[in-house]
């Protein structure tokens, strides 16, 4: 049995389950907008047509002119504005504009909802899809994690491997999390590239080394970690018998790296 440190693992799945939250967020948000929205096209059922528009301005923060259009229509002979929510830099309306109003008070209207159904239904289902995409996240990895553990039983310890320290292609408050590559000889002499989960620990400093416990009967059965030893204490057969390695590759220097972190 060896001392693996699951923590780096679990870190992974505490990642999707933010992934998670900010999807969750982001949904109810779209299903607040999408139901303010369904309920005014409940609402204002009322159609009419402008027949002249004019233009109101006021300055955004940056101090520039803003136009906003105001439209004239009518119901039962009696006249009505509606001020547009679509303001821009340049004067610009539009003719013969549908105004929405509430039935029984056609002053309270509208130029037009937000937002599409399509629209809104869209930015449904990426949410949605987002949080499928962490579900299967935290699956696999709670499959890494119990993979592991019976790698802790069974698997093969390797130490002192060279390795190189890779960009993840992951961030975590803008901090780029790497990973650990080796090139590990199998038995049969062939070479295999192996790379280690995410390392979100920020004491993570590279040595040029690092640990591997693998399924000698199946190779992509495997954890790196930095430092992994036995409970009992290590062997000397568990060490990478490098002399062997260099016969078979001599550019192992290439495999040994520092990265920013």
């Amino acid at each position: 049995m060896f001392d693996i440190n699951y923590n780096n693992i679990k870190k992974g799945r505490l990642v999707w389950y933010i992934f998670i939250a900010v999807a969750v967020i982001f949904l109810l948000t779209i299903g607040i907008i999408s139901f303010t929205t369904l309920s005014l096209q409940k609402k204002y059922t009322g159609e009419a047509t402008s027949y002249k528009y004019e233009f109101s301005y006021d300055y955004d923060s940056e101090g520039d002119k803003m136009y906003s259009p105001i439209y004239y229509y009518q119901v039962d002979g009696k006249e009505y504005t509606c001020n547009s929510s679509f303001s821009s830099s340049s004067p610009r309306g539009e003719n013969n504009k549908i105004i929405y109003y509430l039935p029984g008070s056609p002053e309270k209207c509208t130029t037009g909802f937000d937002i599409p159904i399509w629209f809104m239904l869209m930015f449904t289902l990426m949410p949605l899809l987002f949080i499928a995409l962490g579900v299967v996240g935290i699956r696999k990895n709670a499959k890494k994690v119990n993979s592991v553990k019976e790698l802790n039983q069974t698997g093969k310890l390797i130490k002192k491997i060279p390795c190189k320290v890779e960009d993840s292609n992951v961030t975590v408050n803008n901090r780029r999390i790497p990973l650990i590559v080796i090139e590990y000889q199998l038995p049969d002499g062939s070479f295999v590239t192996l790379k280690s989960e995410p390392i979100y620990d920020k004491k993570f400093v590279n040595d040029g080394y690092a640990d591997l416990v693998i399924d000698i009967n199946d190779p992509s059965r495997y954890y790196i970690d930095k430092n992994i030893n036995r409970v009992e204490g290590n062997r000397s057969e568990d060490y990478y018998n490098l002399n062997n390695n260099n016969n078979n590759n001599t550019n192992n220097d290439q495999f040994v790296s520092a990265f920013d972190i």
